[in-house]
């Protein structure tokens, strides 16, 4: 990819090369956000069985391969659409989450513009499409080239737990609205607990 044919830009890099990967299906922010958990769950359980990724400390509880925090970096303007509605949808608890928001300079693209943009195509829509099923964002992934089912493939390499496979499959229920509600595996995570009793949609 780019970054690594740059040699990172120079930038100090906290851990080996062979440590970073990329995920190559997403078309939408949704997307992105999930396939990522995905791929680093995939990514990490591969590493571990190749015998690349370091012994766990003893002290460290069983292997979990599956984020345990994420940095996400992307438009400041994109900020509730990630933090308020993807992460809500994914059920990644709010705490355990960093956002990193890097907006076009203002003589570029006025922020007004961005944020109007982002109320009547981004957020405005995703409110209302939380997995982004319906005509709108699904008709938009269609046309970046997603096939239906695409995501799927990531049970064949590692992600073998039932209630990813029913997120994966999840339109939001009747409404388009209502949360997944199967258990998920990083439902242990500190966090996760406080959003299901909160009342987050209805079991799948």
């Amino acid at each position: 990819n780019l970054a690594k044919a740059n040699t990172y830009y120079s930038h100090p890099i906290p851990c080996p090369h062979s440590h970073i990967s990329t995920e190559p299906h997403a078309t939408d922010s949704y997307q992105n956000l999930l396939f990522s958990i995905l791929r680093f769950h995939t990514f990490t359980l591969e590493n571990r069985l190749s015998n690349t990724t370091p012994n766990l400390p003893n002290k460290q509880p069983p292997p979990f391969y599956y984020p345990r925090y994420i940095t996400l970096i992307s438009h400041a303007f994109k900020r509730r659409r990630f933090v308020d509605i993807h992460c809500r949808a994914v059920r990644w608890p709010p705490g355990r989450v960093a956002f990193v928001g890097i907006d076009p300079p203002e003589e570029v693209t006025p922020n007004r513009e961005l944020e109007e943009g982002e109320r009547r195509m981004g957020w405005g829509v995703w409110e209302g499409d939380l997995y982004g099923r319906g005509p709108v964002l699904g008709g938009k992934r269609r046309g970046r080239g997603w096939v239906e089912g695409e995501g799927e493939g990531y049970v064949d390499v590692g992600v073998s737990d039932e209630g990813v496979r029913g997120l994966l499959e999840w339109r939001g229920g009747e409404t388009g609205v209502e949360v997944f509600g199967a258990r998920l595996p990083w439902d242990e995570l500190e966090g996760c607990g406080e959003m299901m009793r909160g009342g987050y949609g209805r079991g799948f």
